[in-house]
């Protein structure tokens, strides 16, 4: 069993039998200290014990979120519960049972006894409610409620500690969904919060330390919760140890994790299968796409905002697209093409006539036919009025489509690659295009305020049914298509 990771931007991931934290270094404590009284057993027939120590190498992106936060995204272990065999069942996670009341208007999560955070302070509903009354509710911190905070008429829950291991949710109408949506996120990271160490942060907290500077401890607060590179206590199984921006993190102590590999890493490792003897193998990871795209549906611009939402606008620059050249080129002829779905796993595509739907989903302007696109753009007005080769609008505004993208991203990863393709798709059929890296410091500001075009590094689908996962249908949040409309939403309900 591994017990030490380390990330480098030179493509490293070293792993070793320390169990060092900080500088300090300490025997670790027996399995029935460290473990609460009914731990978690990974339900897999495959597994075996571990052999603890070893070295493993592993290559990521020489930038920011590859050093810090492509680890931390991987690491399992704060969501209250958790999906099974694809999403077909929901397992225990922290909470070892749950149970509601006949309408669903009240959930009662079980927490397991004897958890701990990684610096070996309890674990307590004390450390939800911190996330819940002294983040959720404080307006600074900008922490937003999740949909499973909300009932089917947008309030809130209440939450009641019934002890320290045992919580009681209520809401005003029923919320049958409310299970899976616990489910849904490995939390803390890439989804909502559910719970902050409360005797590690509180010193940062204005509530708890009236002497913060009121000017500055919201911003000190904010990165103190960051896990992946701030050294802090954590429910997963690494811990960080050290952290140098865009350079390296450094993780102690695992018993389970499991880590990545990137396409543009096959190559490599198929060629060195004989000398290695390593079997590598292709796991369909269920999502509905790989590297994609989508429009700003909020864009400030009135007149390119108006082009955004013309269906045949869009489908024309469907049209335009070779997918296949770029399954070609960037995913060894792997995988399906695809107009950006939901995943093809969903329960919705599983059931008599499902299939047939979500392949005329998946095939909608899925043809690559450059004739089709020029004749669609045209047909909405849109036509090369002063002979520079590219398209303008009726009234002559030039139009330009910017595919916007974090500067921070490899220039030989999938998402560049593929936005190269793209632009290159959209300018032989009239759409002047360019590609735009953005600072990291500003992306998510511009989108969410509709001051930026496009988004073209993401995928799309890793929901088991639409029901808990409907973000890329309905605009309930600021991240995805109609951001604006997200933000009203997220707001809701909390004034």
């Amino acid at each position: 069993m591994l017990d030490e990771t380390r990330i480098t931007r030179s493509g490293a991931l070293k792993l070793s039998a320390m169990t060092a934290v900080g500088t300090a270094v300490a025997a670790v404590a027996a399995v029935d200290k460290r473990l609460p009284e009914n731990p978690y057993v990974v339900p897999h027939k495959w597994l075996t014990v571990g052999k603890y120590g070893g070295t493993l190498n592993m290559g990521c992106d020489n930038n920011e979120w590859g050093t810090s936060g492509f680890m931390a995204e991987l690491q399992y272990g704060h969501s209250p519960l958790r999906y099974l065999r694809d999403g077909l069942e929901i397992g225990p996670g922290l909470a070892e049972k749950w149970e509601s009341n006949a309408d669903a208007s009240e959930w009662t999560l079980y927490f397991r006894k004897g958890l701990k955070w990684s610096d070996g302070h309890p674990w307590s509903v004390d450390d939800i409610l911190f996330w819940w009354e002294d983040q959720v509710k404080v307006e600074e911190l900008k922490e937003y409620p999740p949909d499973e905070a909300r009932s089917g008429k947008g309030t809130l829950m209440t939450m009641t500690k019934i002890d320290a291991t045992t919580l009681k949710l209520t809401y005003d109408a029923p919320t049958p969904l409310t299970a899976d949506r616990l489910a849904m996120w490995v939390n803390r990271m890439i989804g909502p919060r559910w719970m902050d160490p409360k005797h590690f942060l509180q010193e940062y907290h204005i509530k708890y330390n009236p002497a913060l500077d009121k000017a500055t401890w919201v911003d000190t607060f904010r990165e103190k919760q960051q896990f992946h590179r701030n050294p802090g206590p954590t429910m997963t199984g690494w811990m960080l140890e050290s952290y140098e921006k865009a350079q390296y993190t450094k993780w102690v102590r695992n018993h389970g994790a499991w880590t990545g590999l990137a396409l543009s890493d096959v190559q490599t490792l198929r060629a060195a299968e004989a000398k290695s003897g390593m079997d590598l193998r292709l796991w369909d990871g269920g999502s509905g796409t790989s590297s994609m795209y989508f429009f700003n549906w909020d864009l400030a611009d009135p007149k390119m905002r108006e082009l955004i939402r013309m269906p045949k606008f869009r489908k024309a620059m469907s049209h335009a697209f070779n997918r296949s050249a770029v399954r070609k080129a960037i995913y060894f002829d792997t995988g399906e093409l695809t107009s950006g779905t939901m995943s093809p796993k969903a329960l919705e595509y599983n059931v008599p006539g499902g299939k047939a739907a979500y392949q005329e989903w998946r095939d909608s302007a899925i043809q690559y036919d450059p004739a089709r696109a020029k004749a669609l753009l045209a047909e909405i007005g849109l036509k090369d009025t002063n002979g520079d080769g590219f398209l303008e609008m009726a009234d002559g505004t030039p139009i330009e489509v910017t595919l916007d993208y974090n500067a921070n991203e490899n220039p030989s990863g999938e998402h560049v690659r593929k936005s190269e393709l793209l632009a290159k798709d959209w300018n032989a059929v009239g759409i002047k295009t360019t590609l735009n890296p953005i600072p990291s410091t500003s992306i998510d500001d511009l989108w969410r305020t509709g001051k930026r075009m496009t988004n073209v590094a993401w995928e799309v689908g890793d929901g088991p049914n639409h029901l808990v996962y409907p973000q890329w249908v309905v605009p309930m949040e600021d991240s995805r298509w109609a951001p604006l409309h997200g933000n009203w939403y997220l707001v809701k309900g909390t004034t």
